[in-house]
């Protein structure tokens, strides 16, 4: 689950009145089983399993692994365009002034068993994933 995800879907269930509907995209829902859903691929496990060994405040490491992580998760019908995909994060890696907090939401300990929650949510929800 993506991290917005998360909390777009806590707020509707805590605060149902500030929301009329609600459509996240690439998470998945909470307390809800997936598992008849496609899986991540294993190049996409291997390389996640990468970013361990990230230096989060090294721009060269950090850029490396995103445009690898672009390829990963490329299409396979259009052929995948490295250096237009580098350039593309190296500007927003600038611009951003660092990617280490993008890692900092592994570090929250769980704030409630939401699990089975999603069911009473009162607003449209649409998940759109894959």
């Amino acid at each position: 689950m993506s991290m917005g995800g998360m909390i777009a879907q806590l707020v509707a269930l805590k605060h149902p009145s500030r929301l009329t509907a609600l459509t996240v995209i690439s998470t998945s829902p909470v307390g809800i089983d997936t598992s008849h859903l496609p899986g991540m691929s294993e190049s996409y496990k291997e390389h996640a399993a990468a970013g361990e060994k990230v230096d989060w405040s090294d721009r060269e490491q950090v850029i490396d692994f995103i445009v690898s992580e672009a390829r990963v998760i490329a299409s396979t019908a259009h052929p995948f365009d490295e250096k237009r995909t580098r350039a593309f994060v190296e500007r927003d890696y600038d611009r951003s002034g660092g990617l280490l907090s993008a890692t900092n939401h592994f570090l929250l300990k769980n704030g409630g068993d939401w699990k089975d929650r999603l069911r009473a949510m009162r607003i449209a929800l649409l998940v759109i994933h894959g």
